[in-house]
């Protein structure tokens, strides 16, 4: 019997146990099982080593012959037939298209990754651009409106400053821009406008130039829109900004804006909502920017305006200068709500009146001073942003303080109020009146049951229990008039004096506390 080498594993083998034997070479059914195919294509013998299985035809084909197939991305395996996802340049396979991500653009016959998504309408789905081109009409092209003048219909009173706002919005689910469009021309004087940086979906509201006393007035607009934006599930999904345009000041109130920056950048951060990456991105600080150059004096305001302040800007920092007629702070992360928006409008308006105080030594501005207006306190405390820096105010610590003052100033009114009821039972007792006051808990339940002899007394007593429940923080000067309208027996003057020397305490002492 003949026998033969095997090229692969060097053993005699019989000729009948032979799987391959050419000139080139011989070899046992073993070795070839193991090692060696044939390719279903060319039907080329080949090494295993270079097989590629094409799993909707079920087969093995050879590195030549695997350029005729697709290589799925997805799922990382080649495919006669597969899709090719156009913003993505690569094939996806069937299962991996079906599984979802991707769609089929009715536009330009094409499919798209659901990063490039945007719904014309209920029925067809489109690209962005193809949605783009059939909605031209809903966004304008990026920052090309000009004609603010026209737009904003009717003049302001002269002010010292304008607020321009910039607020960009993304879809976290269905795309209803159109909705967002009508809630913006129903609250605000704004156009809507594209912003190639968004997902599909997103616009950048552009706001007229306002005022702050017309911002003021019209702040539950802005309240309103934003929760219609809310139900609409409209907001931050982690490409946006808010961004607030000023009419251009001097040069020494830029520089003094750009001292505040950088005096209170570690605060500013934190308060911005925004992470290192996206600020250093986006809205860079000086001090950043220049890698901490010590040698630039960012706290001198001559050195600022002198050296700074005509050297090229770059446009993406904290402060961009490089518009002619307006300066942009960037820093601001997207806002998901009214308080978040108006938090960050508050601070720009506190920041820009002490700029504008240019007798003022910009450099013992303390940061509590910006810290003024309700949202934007509740923004420093989500933040806790007043928590790191020493000097700054601990707002927490405030709110704490200015409550147990009112707490013991309220104990105190109680304590004058008994001494007054104690007063009044006397008078009662000689006008041999038997409805008489026990104590302090008691007045305050106690209705209009009394005799009209009484009756001026009674009132009196009822306006004491209606300060008492009403003290407010906020409302000092109302309680003092009220006060004063009480007191107009002078049998009753002790009380009052009593009273007016606690409030006044109360006042002056919450005024300490939030200065």
């Amino acid at each position: 019997m003949k026998e033969f080498v095997c090229d692969c594993c060097g053993t005699l083998v019989p000729e009948e146990n032979l799987e391959v034997h050419n000139d080139n070479l011989t070899l046992c059914k073993s070795c070839f099982e193991e090692h060696y195919f044939y390719c279903n294509d060319c039907n080329e013998l080949h090494l295993i080593d270079e097989s590629y299985y094409i799993e909707d035809c079920c087969k093995w084909v050879c590195d030549n012959c695997i350029c005729n197939y697709s290589y799925c991305e997805d799922c990382g395996n080649y495919f006669e037939y597969t899709r090719y996802i156009q913003d993505r340049d690569y094939c996806v396979c069937d299962n991996c298209y079906g599984d979802g991500g991707y769609f089929y653009c009715a536009g330009c016959d094409n499919y798209y990754s659901n990063d490039s998504y945007g719904d014309c309408d209920d029925y067809d789905d489109y690209c962005y651009d193809c949605w783009n081109e059939n909605n031209s009409s809903e966004l304008l092209s990026y920052h090309s409106f000009n004609s603010w003048y026209e737009y904003k219909g009717s003049s302001e009173e002269e002010a010292p400053y304008y607020i321009g706002k910039e607020i960009e919005l993304e879809p976290n689910g269905y795309d209803s821009i159109y909705e967002v469009k009508e809630l913006m021309d129903r609250y605000l004087r704004a156009v809507a406008m594209e912003d190639g940086s968004l997902n599909h979906g997103g616009l950048e509201v552009v706001t007229q130039p306002e005022s702050w006393e017309f911002l003021q007035e019209h702040k539950e607009d802005y309240k309103n829109f934003f929760e219609g934006v809310e139900k609409l599930q409209y907001g931050n999904c982690g490409h946006c900004g808010l961004h607030f345009h000023i009419t251009r000041p001097n040069e020494n109130v830029i520089s003094r804006i750009i001292v505040l920056l950088e005096s209170f950048k570690d605060e500013i951060k934190k308060l911005s909502r925004r992470k290192e990456h996206q600020i250093n991105q986006w809205s860079t600080f000086l001090t950043d920017y220049y890698n901490g150059d010590k040698t630039r004096k960012y706290q001198s305001t001559k050195y600022l305006k002198e050296k700074f302040l005509s050297q090229y800007h770059n446009r993406y920092m904290a402060l961009n200068l490089t518009n002619s007629k307006t300066i942009e702070f960037r820093f601001f992360n997207g806002a998901n709500n009214f308080e978040e928006f108006w938090g960050a409008l508050q601070f720009i308006h506190n920041l820009m009146e002490i700029a504008l105080e240019e007798d003022r030594d910009i450099n013992s501005v303390n940061w509590s001073e910006l810290m003024r207006g309700e949202e934007l306190i509740t923004q420093a405390i989500k933040t806790e942003v007043i928590d790191i820096n020493k000097f700054a105010l601990d707002t927490t610590e405030m709110y704490e303080k200015v409550i147990a003052l009112e707490e013991s100033t309220k104990q105190d009114i109680k304590k004058i109020m008994n001494n007054f009821i104690k007063y009044v039972n006397r008078e009662l007792s000689n006008l041999s009146v038997d409805n008489k006051f026990e104590d302090f808990n008691e007045l305050l339940i106690k209705t209009r049951d009394f005799s009209y002899e009484i009756s001026t007394k009674y009132n009196y007593l009822s306006s004491l229990v209606n300060i008492y429940r009403d003290i407010d923080t906020n409302d000092i000067a109302s309680t003092k008039t009220r006060l004063q309208i009480t007191s107009n027996h002078d049998k009753y003057q002790r009380y009052f004096k009593q009273l007016d020397k606690i409030i006044n305490n109360y006042e002056s002492e919450v005024m300490l506390q939030c200065a």
